[in-house]
């Protein structure tokens, strides 16, 4: 889907709240939604936009979100815990490269049974072995579903724009 003047803009960040919706749909997950008062994140509550997928992604194992008491790196707000000490997903933020590569190898890992892979050699002189997203980085090039950059770099600290998520997706369906 896109936006309502019906463009995509492929050039736009993803956000994370994009990209729950997107990989849920595109995984054909069946909805989950906790029972009445419950939620997994403080800031994605019964009948936000996006609740229905990060919920689902969340029940899945696909998304997790970052402690209470934190502060929000792209906003700066102090992320304040509620009663039940609820972790935040930060919705709104922009997903970096990494993340979206992380978040799209567990899915195919959970759907399609990929194996996470570790070669002794890294891909990117970017990406390092003791990365966090080093195994799903590598996955994903070993499946052919993603390259770096002309000068050997993966930058998965850079945003992902929305044709960067679509292609990945769209890749990861055509992957063996």
């Amino acid at each position: 889907g896109g936006y309502s003047d019906g463009t995509f803009r492929p050039y736009n960040n993803t956000t994370r709240g994009q990209m729950a919706k997107i990989v849920v749909l595109a995984y054909a997950l069946p909805i989950s939604t906790p029972t009445a008062g419950g939620y997994t994140f403080t800031d994605v509550q019964p009948g936000s936009t996006f609740f229905d997928y990060v919920e689902t992604a969340a029940a899945n194992s696909i998304v997790s979100g970052y402690a209470c008491g934190s502060v929000n790196p792209q906003t700066g707000v102090l992320e304040t815990c509620d009663g039940n000490n609820r972790p935040y997903y930060r919705v709104g933020n922009n997903v970096t490269r990494g993340q979206l590569t992380k978040i799209v190898v567990v899915a195919a890992s959970q759907v399609a049974g990929w194996a996470l892979l570790n070669p002794v050699t890294p891909s990117f002189t970017d990406v390092p072995a003791n990365s966090t997203f080093y195994s799903y980085i590598e996955t994903s090039v070993c499946h052919g579903i993603l390259g770096g950059y002309s000068d050997n770099t993966f930058r998965p600290n850079n945003n992902a724009t929305r044709g960067q998520m679509a292609t990945f997706l769209v890749r990861t369906f055509q992957a063996p």
